[in-house]
């Protein structure tokens, strides 16, 4: 709609196997449909077959994804996730109507309960089990997940004007026994969102419906909560930030001039409802080298924000950290 072309996924992401769960959307279920060899003369096939054809009178052998390309009749994505709005024509904003639409679609249970208005939804998610701390080929260190204390203070601030809420959390089955994931349960009073379970090799969609009908969301670091609240209907989102890297390029992804927005700054425990200033905050943890950078200088005092994770026997962090100053 907004360049009167059409958005060309990689073919090859249609034959993937591991990439089938893109065809649960209603938009692609559509495309599926289109009489594609009008838009190829001379091409025969579907949608997902019709690139494979590379007989003379598809384009001359060179196959009907080469003819579109050269007709500049789609725009062309690359791979990736894309959330980085800075890709975007501006106003970025100005696409998340349209994306929403894209990407809307029914809760693949019948008679599941979703969240109420009142209600905050948390999105947890640790990249590797109960670690702290990892290190990127190049040798930067980053954090795995936001510590307890930010879910803590999203649940804080959601009280004041949500009395009565209810504190949910919807994660992997494999984090269910996960210490912080547990700690939300006993000190804060959450619970798991286990019945979208029942939605077997569906799971992940249901868990997705059940993110993007949250009034109220709280995220971890991943790309399945940043595009569950950037189109969800949320009144407000809660953003965390880390003093160094996250395990994918968090800064980037902030979305300045959104209101809904919540920046929370994990190190120093401040908020930021500008975006802009958050993500100056957040890009300066990130750009920094030397021993004066926090991740460096204040180690120990990062470590501690995950008790729970150091008093694990045998703790990996907690090895590592002998050598560093308290």
């Amino acid at each position: 709609q907004l360049t009167n072309r059409p958005v060309m996924l990689n073919p090859q992401l249609l034959k993937a196997k591991k990439k089938r769960q893109i065809l649960k959307l209603p938009c692609i279920h559509r495309a599926l449909r289109l009489p594609m060899p009008h838009m190829c003369p001379g091409c025969t096939g579907n949608l997902t077959e019709i690139w494979d054809d590379r007989s003379d009178a598809c384009n001359f052998g060179r196959g009907c994804f080469e003819l579109l390309q050269s007709q500049k009749r789609f725009v062309d994505i690359d791979p990736g996730y894309h959330q980085n709005l800075t890709e975007w024509e501006k106003p970025p904003l100005s696409w998340r109507p349209l994306l929403a639409t894209a990407f809307q679609v029914d809760m693949p249970l019948t008679g599941i309960a979703l969240p109420g208005d009142k209600d905050l939804v948390v999105y947890y998610r640790s990249y590797n089990g109960a670690a702290i701390f990892d290190v990127r080929a190049w040798g930067a260190t980053f954090l795995h997940s936001p510590p307890f204390s930010f879910f803590d203070f999203a649940w804080q601030q959601h009280q004041k004007s949500n009395a009565g809420g209810k504190l949910w959390v919807v994660s992997d089955p494999v984090m269910y026994e996960h210490p912080t994931l547990l700690r939300l349960c006993n000190e804060l009073g959450a619970e798991i969102v286990r019945s979208t379970s029942e939605a077997g090799k569906d799971a992940w969609l249901a868990d997705w419906v059940w993110l993007r009908e949250a009034k109220h969301l709280a995220m971890s670091a991943s790309t399945f909560s940043w595009w569950a609240a950037y189109l969800s209907d949320a009144k407000r989102i809660y953003y965390p930030f880390f003093p160094g890297m996250a395990a994918l390029p968090w800064c980037d992804l902030m979305v300045v001039g959104d209101p809904r927005y919540l920046y929370y700054d994990i190190f120093t425990n401040a908020s930021f409802n500008d975006g802009a200033v958050a993500k100056d905050h957040c890009l300066e943890y990130v750009r920094c080298r030397g021993v004066q950078c926090a991740m460096k200088k204040h180690r120990r005092a990062i470590a501690n924000l995950y008790p729970e994770l150091l008093a694990l026997k045998n703790s990996k962090d907690e090895t590592a950290l002998r050598a560093v100053p308290p």
